[in-house]
């Protein structure tokens, strides 16, 4: 036999041998989780933490995945906005035994804050189209009791006066029940105003300034919420609202069809379904992972016929993560009701809600049916942290973050207009686009300020600041 031949041989039983029995590792193939310990959760409960980490004790875990699993649930309990960083630790020990250490570092949890804001949709719609009136503007007191008793539960409460008084009490328990799977949350809002839109004319609102209350309004609401796993999350409302304007608001020289018919109140009970599927990395600033809404709502279910409208809304975000620094995002939203004609205080549309496309700030789209698509590539410049011990006796603000990304945006989008709303349609039933770049700062809290500036499709361009990621 040649040398070659017997070479040959005595290869391929070392590779057969090595495949039947792998070579022994120092990582054995299964953990055991032998225990659980918490660190830095002063307030918050136990319970609430492990409901995310997802890991019970004695279970095994496959030291191939185990890392991936241990960062995924980081993020989850990240994503309960309850701390400022989280940290798992595994602690390796003998037969095959792993303890895991999830040291957190609470936020502050309670903010007594009074506020000044404007009354309008966003800054540049202040800014450009109402001249930077200072009478535009709302002061009052907000009381936020975040991870009220540790459980993740939220109080709030807001007096506000100004350009309109509005009261608002609402309270969230995420969690009723030992299987943290079903929750309750309740909202009571109270509002009235002189100066107020009652019609929109070429995109833009007209207010009626007179110092008679020209519109009261109050609803109530009580949301369940069913949690059957750590993404997805249904809610199921039922509530009421009650409206009633001025005979002025509802005349024949001003808008008879602000509440429909010329008429001066409006009551109805709503239910509303909402379906969430969120894989976000960060729910502030995502940067990876994906978000799917889902939100169904009926307005006027009996009892009362002042209106029926139905409604479905879609939103599908994506995230993904690129190569040095680089991240895209692209955003979907489609929004369809029924039916086309209704109430001008009903309308719906681009510019209500914080929903727009970047390069039109300062236009109020509406339509009983749109779709919007809203695309980034931003890119990581600077990431730091700065120790503000010496400046900030509150622990839950020594460390100062902050990033900087640099961005392309594209968005394109389409607005179908009511019946007969000829008075605003220079941007309806017409294909809708913009294009820019901007900076985006992230900073303490993943507080976040937009600088943007966009060519829109009116061949126009415009510059914006913003609060609030462009995709989330």
């Amino acid at each position: 036999m040649k040398k070659g031949f017997v070479v040959s041989y005595w290869w391929v039983l070392l590779l057969l041998f090595g495949i039947a029995f792998p070579a022994y590792s120092q990582t054995p193939a299964k953990f055991s989780v032998n225990d659980i310990f918490i660190l830095g959760n002063k307030k918050t409960k136990a319970s609430i933490i492990l409901r995310e980490f997802g890991i019970d004790k004695g279970k095994l875990v496959d030291s191939t995945t185990f890392q991936s699993t241990l960062d995924s649930a980081q993020i989850r309990i990240y994503n309960t906005n309850l701390f400022n960083t989280v940290v798992l630790q595994p602690l390796y020990a003998e037969n095959q035994l792993v303890d895991i250490l999830i040291k957190v570092e609470e936020r502050w949890y309670f903010y007594p804050s009074p506020f000044v804001r404007i009354a309008d949709r966003n800054l540049m719609d202040w800014v450009v189209n109402r001249g930077s009136k200072i009478e535009r503007f709302n002061a009052g007191l907000k009381l936020d009791q975040y991870n009220f008793r540790g459980r993740n539960e939220r109080l709030r409460f807001i007096g506000q006066i100004g350009f309109e008084r509005r009261f608002a009490l609402g309270y969230i328990l995420p969690y009723i029940e030992k299987t943290q799977r079903h929750g309750l949350g309740f909202e009571l809002v109270y509002n009235e105003r002189e100066k107020m839109p009652y019609i929109t004319n070429d995109h833009l609102p007209t207010f009626l300034n007179t110092e008679d209350i020209n519109r009261t309004s109050w609803f109530a609401e009580t949301t369940h919420s069913f949690r059957p796993n750590y993404y997805s999350t249904h809610y199921t409302s039922l509530g009421f609202s009650q409206t009633a304007i001025s005979d002025t608001i509802a005349s024949l020289s001003l808008n008879p069809n602000f509440l429909g018919n010329g008429k001066t109140s409006q009551r109805f009970f709503f239910l509303k379904y909402s379906y969430v599927n969120d894989l976000r990395n960060n729910r502030n600033y995502p940067t990876s992972g994906e978000l799917l809404r889902v939100n169904l709502e009926q307005q006027g279910i009996g009892i009362y016929d002042d209106i029926s409208i139905s409604s479905i809304q879609v939103v599908y975000n994506k995230y993904f993560e690129l190569k040095k620094n680089f991240y895209y995002a692209a955003g979907l939203i489609g929004y369809f009701s029924t039916p086309r004609a209704q109430p001008y205080y009903n309308f719906a549309g681009l510019g209500y809600d914080g929903i727009l496309a970047r390069g039109f700030e300062l236009d109020v789209i509406e339509g009983p049916r749109y779709f919007l698509m809203k695309n980034s590539v931003r890119k990581l410049f600077f990431t730091g942290k700065k120790d503000m011990k010496n400046f900030m006796p509150v622990a839950q603000f020594n460390d100062f973050k902050i990033s900087l990304y640099g961005k392309l945006i594209a968005d394109f989008g389409y607005v179908q207009n009511y019946p007969n709303y000829e008075i605003s349609s220079r941007l309806t039933d017409t294909h809708l686009y913009s294009v820019g770049a901007g900076l985006d700062v992230v900073t303490i809290y993943d507080l976040v300020l937009r600088f943007e500036y966009t060519y829109n499709s009116q061949d126009t361009f415009n510059f914006a600041l913003n609060i609030q990621a462009d995709i989330n």
